[in-house]
């Protein structure tokens, strides 16, 4: 019955802050009332509001500096990204669903990009498709080229929400990118059609066609879902012909 009270007030604690900077009555910067203040606010004891604070400050919600109190943090992207990193990590289906994740992110951040991309989101998007070009044959090179297609396309929407969820899953998102082409063989024959995906993207988005952007966004991942699955078809094939030898 403790553990359960004990989580319950930390769950108080927490919710307490968290409401607190969602309604802007702390905002980055402030400072917290002292230990023994907001100890007896949230009638909770100061070893458990201790214990929080010092949690929520690995996560940077919270800042504590020797000797000056507490402070509201700036969540870096950076440590937002691996924490939810881990967590998706820990599902075992947890690319297949980064996959679905990216058609619902692009789809939007595409359409916005018809309307809010700069003449500089669009001169990284063109040499990103250059270099798609270049290391179409070559995995790891080609699969870095094509994350960074890809994070133009989301950057150029300038929405800081889907910028900030995209960065959130990016390393994700990059090692999907490799154990996509990885295992993969895309023939020689087959890489114009790969590379006229991502220009007609590209195209679309010059035009500012909102709906011709996203058709060819998602058609460009219904190509990429046809080559995988050829690829585990073959796979099948040869692994059933080794069987039958």
């Amino acid at each position: 019955m403790k553990a359960v009270t004990e989580t319950s007030k930390s769950e108080k604690i927490i919710a307490s802050i968290r409401d607190a900077i969602i309604t802007g009555a702390l905002k980055p910067g402030d400072r917290l009332l002292n230990e023994r203040e907001l100890a007896r606010q949230l009638d909770v004891g100061r070893p458990l509001l201790r214990e929080v604070i010092r949690s929520l400050s690995i996560l940077g919600i919270l800042e504590t500096r020797q000797g000056d109190g507490t402070y509201v943090g700036r969540i870096s992207i950076e440590s937002f990204s691996e924490y939810f990193t881990f967590y998706l990590a820990q599902n075992s289906d947890a690319l297949s669903d980064i996959i679905q994740s990216r058609i619902a992110i692009e789809s939007q951040a595409v359409r916005l990009a018809c309307s809010f991309s700069t003449s500089s989101d669009l001169t990284v998007i063109e040499r990103c498709l250059a270099d798609l070009h270049d290391t179409a044959l070559d995995a790891t090179s080609g699969a870095e080229a094509d994350f960074r297609f890809h994070c133009a396309l989301v950057e150029a929407s300038h929405s800081a929400s889907l910028i900030t969820v995209y960065r959130a899953i990016s390393e994700l998102m990059r090692h999907s990118h490799l154990s996509r082409r990885r295992n993969t063989t895309i023939k020689p024959e087959l890489i114009p059609d790969l590379i006229e995906c991502h220009r007609d993207i590209y195209k679309a988005i010059i035009l500012r066609d909102e709906n011709l952007a996203e058709r060819k966004l998602r058609e460009h991942f219904d190509f990429s879902s046809k080559l995988e699955a050829e690829q585990k078809l073959a796979n099948i094939v040869a692994h059933k012909s080794q069987t039958d030898d």
